[in-house]
């Protein structure tokens, strides 16, 4: 039985040889022993161009969502749009990520530090870029609220294209005082695009919203939709969002 006199000046034996952990001696044990590290996800926007051999170099640029799923674009001049977009999921196992289409390894990335690299499959890493989403700016999150459902912009010349939910289409070019309003649209899909189409006296228009992502060459965004609109006779290509 442990009692205080039979305990040594020193605290940490005793006669009946039960042994003491001294207060100072617990505490800087405890210390030692962290919670586990939490596990690190990408999120947002990531670009990389992916070499090959004996073929044109592949650039990369994939979305990774917090639900852990992603979406993947990659240039492939084989196929019809130049484009193959894949979905997925990815899950994260210590400092790599591994992205995944059903059971099938898509890609595999790593942390360094606070930078994402793609890897390679002999083991050599490439540094992704990480890229601004258009819809974190403040602007473009405005529109949503204001009850859009599209919004497009170009340059070259400067133009912008706007769909409410009323389905009622907006077009103006930087030259004009005001927009022009298309109130009758008629609107049908393909396997990758919405497509609006209208008229109004005589003015033509068709607006074709491309699932593909899209940088505008005037900034740092990406956008997660492209589009082109044709007005009369004329073709406008740009960028914008879906809401």
């Amino acid at each position: 039985m442990l009692t205080e006199d039979s305990a040594k000046p020193d605290g940490t034996e005793v006669n009946d040889t039960t042994t003491i952990i001294s207060t100072d001696t617990a505490q800087a044990y405890s210390a030692k022993v962290l919670p586990p590290a939490a596990i690190k996800l990408p999120l947002g926007f990531y670009r990389v161009k992916v070499p090959c051999v004996n073929c044109p170099e592949v650039e990369q640029t994939v979305y990774f969502e917090r639900n852990k799923t992603f979406l993947m674009e990659e240039t492939d001049p084989e196929s019809h749009s130049g484009i193959v977009r894949t979905s997925g999921s990815f899950n994260p196992a210590g400092s790599t990520v591994w992205a995944y289409k059903g059971q099938v390894v898509k890609a595999r990335y790593t942390w360094g530090g606070d930078t994402l690299y793609y890897l390679l499959p002999n083991g050599k890493r490439l540094r992704m870029q990480k890229v601004t989403a258009a819809i974190d700016n403040d602007a473009w999150k405005k529109k949503g609220k204001e009850g859009l459902v599209f919004f497009g912009i170009g340059n070259e010349p400067f133009w912008n294209l706007e769909i409410n939910q009323q389905e009622h289409l907006a077009f103006h070019q930087a030259e004009w005082t005001t927009p022009l309003q298309f109130d009758s649209v008629n609107v049908s899909t393909t396997e990758d695009s919405l497509v609006y189409t209208a008229s109004l006296d005589s003015a033509s228009i068709k607006a074709v919203i491309y699932n593909r992502f899209c940088s505008d060459g005037m900034s740092d965004y990406i956008y997660p939709n492209s589009i082109k609109v044709e007005y009369n006779g004329k073709t406008f290509k740009g960028c914008g969002i879906k809401y």
